[in-house]
């Protein structure tokens, strides 16, 4: 059965989708793929990561510790493939992940933590069509900036999803700044 794309790289109802890094960005792609109803969400991540990907809701977590092993870990965490790729890495990762892409998948490419360049070989796309969104914040209109945000904090508001925050004081800036240097684990937030 053929599904309508939406015009937005979201995941539909039941589509599988995996999230690739980005720290707090990526914690949240994972939460707000499962909230939106993914089928399957899988989380990349590694180290201290790993277990915190699979608390917020990934059905698996592909480590990414071992570059030789990421392949097979994500053919194994989604074997019938990703229908939605929102990718933070970038560099060597992105061919990887579009291997197992679905024919007519979104691939996200949101940023590039792992290397500013990646090499796709043209037979990725011509057999496996998808589409390529390079996802860029100013670059997406106000009108659907302000829907995705009232739509995200409509699903915070009824507690479908958390964030896992570390709330710090204005008076202790010097020590939250260290922190945040050296790998905070949570969001920080400041308060007066």
């Amino acid at each position: 059965m053929d599904r309508a794309r939406p015009p937005c790289p979201t995941p539909a109802w039941g589509e599988r989708s995996g999230a690739r890094g980005g720290g707090s960005a990526g914690r949240l792609a994972v939460r707000s793929a499962r909230v939106l109803g993914a089928g399957r969400v899988v989380g990349a991540a590694r180290g201290k990561d790993l277990p915190q990907a699979l608390g917020l809701g990934a059905d698996a977590v592909v480590d990414l510790a071992d570059e030789g092993a990421v392949d097979e870990g994500l053919a194994a965490a989604a074997p019938g493939g990703y229908d939605v790729i929102v990718d933070f890495l970038w560099g060597g990762f992105a061919p990887l992940a579009m291997n197992h892409a679905t024919a007519g998948a979104r691939y996200i490419q949101v940023g590039n933590s792992a290397g500013a360049a990646a090499t796709i070989v043209g037979p990725v796309l011509r057999n496996k069509p998808m589409t390529l969104i390079g996802h860029g914040l100013f670059a997406t209109p106000v009108e659907v900036r302000r829907s995705a945000y009232a739509r995200l904090a409509g699903h915070a508001a009824a507690g479908e999803f958390t964030m896992d925050l570390e709330r710090t004081r204005l008076e202790d800036i010097g020590a939250t700044w260290e922190h945040l240097e050296n790998g905070a684990a949570r969001k920080l937030v400041v308060t007066p």
